[in-house]
């Protein structure tokens, strides 16, 4: 029962430890998939479960954090404009896709709308929350001559602004470009924890041959793995 437990409940791991090593790497999943395999194999049942659990743990974190950053990226993209109300020369106003504005374009921003970019205040005043770009949480009064940026909100008068950049460069896109680009990198110590696990991985097996050489027993060589496998848990989280 318990092994069916440990093969079922780590299953994840065991998937992306297999994964990985099609790419020809080593991760610190494999180590722990290692360590499972030894306890089993050893009858230490407890290991065995204690090990699948936190790795489980482990991987659940990281899930709920990936899917927390993905929420932010979907909230950046909910606040970016999708239309501009333009002004043409006779006066005449036109709802255009923000992909069709252009620079120099007069933009209508009426009171309680998203600036849909960025550029100058040359008609009217009003109050402007910046609080998506700049972090300020009390909002400040604009006037003419004023810059004003893409995602910020336009709170107690209608506005005339002329766009001064193009949608793909304003200050709100770069900075989804940003969160974007930080996602989908990884942290510099992702990067030494996997070089951990395969220095970790070769040093368990090569110790667990030389113990078994000295010993000649193999629940002393597979308790190294075990052992190294704990470390790989320990230094992954």
């Amino acid at each position: 029962i318990v092994t069916i437990t440990v093969l079922v409940g780590g299953y994840p791991i065991f998937k992306e430890s297999l994964y990985a090593l099609r790419k020809g790497r080593v991760n610190m999943e494999l180590s722990m998939v290692i360590a499972i395999i030894a306890s089993l194999a050893l009858l230490q049942f407890l290991p065995a479960i204690v090990i699948t659990f936190f790795a489980i743990m482990s991987e659940f974190v990281e899930g709920f954090i990936v899917k927390k950053e993905r929420k932010n990226i979907e909230m950046l993209y909910n606040l970016a404009p999708r239309k501009a109300l333009v002004k043409s020369e006779d006066g005449q106003t036109t709802l255009l896709e923000i992909e069709q504005v252009s620079v120099g374009n007069i933009i209508i921003v009426r009171e309680g709308d998203i600036i849909p970019v960025d550029g100058m205040i040359i008609s009217g005043s009003s109050t402007v929350d910046q609080a998506s770009i700049t972090g300020e949480s009390i909002p400040l009064e604009k006037n003419i001559g004023d810059s004003v940026f893409a995602g910020t909100i336009n709170l107690t008068q209608q506005l005339e602004i002329k766009c001064e950049k193009k949608s793909t460069d304003t200050t709100f896109a770069k900075i989804i470009q940003l969160v974007e680009e930080a996602e989908a990198s990884k942290a510099p110590i992702q990067k030494l924890t996997d070089k951990m696990a395969t220095r970790l991985i070769q040093f368990a097996i090569g110790l667990s041959v030389v113990t078994y050489l000295a010993t000649q027993n193999i629940v002393s060589a597979l308790s190294v793995i075990v052992v190294a496998g704990a470390c790989g848990l320990a230094v992954g989280t």
